[in-house]
């Protein structure tokens, strides 16, 4: 095209921010959770241009997210912008108000060559536009993929965790290194939570069958979403000796954690009987919500809860 008229459009797309390519390249794909990590995390993307901005607000919302953990996952363009970026999370962690973890994926910068692709070919799509709009359509999809390329070396790249507790950072060199961080950090917030212990289908992390969870485990038989073929994630081996056990497993196997948490409902029930002699279920699940347990609403915790209530479930209560 005509080059003068390129290099206008180009300054035009160099005017976009890292927060507009995170949002255009889908970046978020690139460190997306699935399962119980999924429903234990709120994740925000961020670049350095507004990090302070989506910062601030999460420390604002801080109470709405109940028992998640909210986790900031921070992008570079170009190496200056990671700079910038580490310098910012170690003023978040000193500032001490923030209640939040960070993931620096911005080692994995899109870098002078995938920019300079990006904007060579977004100002040509810009110039063909209404002049040869398959050109246009074809420049775009070159502009893209250099952003695809990113998100992909991003997913293959590694990862900074920042926490209260390590300020320094953790590094995790792929993926899954990051996921199992994630994992440890949860279950030290939450040392008897539920995905901590129990190996289930990530249906279980879903909160589309709470009835019939609540009736599963009531009736200690599984069946539709709460089956599996597989004994390495059937919920009746996950709960061990307690399923279909005669006596009071929680005295008689104190060391599950389906014991555990019985235990602490049964001390529950004992004192709101000799106060008031009523209890809701929703003051039950409000407490399991807290640590350590950390029940989040989900189809594994329905048919937890149904299990452990199970000796209520008749006409004398």
């Amino acid at each position: 095209g005509d080059m003068a008229a390129v290099d206008k459009f180009k300054d035009e797309v160099k005017k976009k921010s890292t927060t507009a390519l995170i949002e255009e390249g889908e970046l978020s794909e690139a460190v997306s959770l699935g399962g119980a990590l999924k429903l234990r995390y709120e994740i925000r993307y961020v670049s350095s241009s507004d990090f302070d901005s989506k910062i601030k607000l999460l420390r604002n919302q801080e109470n709405s997210f109940e028992n998640k953990i909210v986790a900031v996952v921070c992008f570079a363009k170009d190496d200056s912008e990671s700079v910038v970026l580490g310098k910012k999370i170690n003023d978040a962690l000193e500032d001490e108000s923030y209640k939040m973890i960070f993931i620096d994926s911005s080692t994995t910068p899109l870098g002078k060559d995938g920019y300079d692709q990006y904007c060579e070919n977004m100002a040509q799509s810009m110039y063909y536009q209404g002049k040869d709009n398959n050109q246009a359509r074809q420049f775009e999809a070159n502009a893209k993929d250099a952003l695809k390329k990113w998100k992909n070396r991003i997913a293959n790249g590694e990862f900074i965790v920042y926490t209260s507790d390590n300020k320094n950072g953790k590094r995790a060199t792929t993926l899954d290194m990051l996921y199992s961080e994630l994992f440890d950090i949860d279950k030290k917030k939450y040392k008897n939570c539920l995905e901590g212990e129990y190996n289930v289908i990530d249906g279980m992390y879903l909160p589309n069958s709470l009835k019939l969870g609540v009736s599963c485990g009531v009736k200690q038989e599984v069946s539709g979403t709460y089956k599996s073929g597989n004994p390495a994630t059937k919920l009746e081996n996950a709960l061990g000796e307690a399923w279909n056990y005669n006596g009071k497993y929680w005295v008689d196997m104190p060391h599950l954690l389906i014991s555990k948490i019985k235990a602490k409902v049964e001390e529950l029930i004992s004192c709101a009987f000799e106060e008031s002699g009523r209890i809701s279920i929703s003051d039950i699940y409000d407490e399991l919500k807290g640590e350590p347990f950390g029940f989040m609403p989900c189809n594994l915790s329905a048919f937890v809860i149904g299990f452990i209530l199970k000796e209520y479930a008749d006409g004398t209560y």
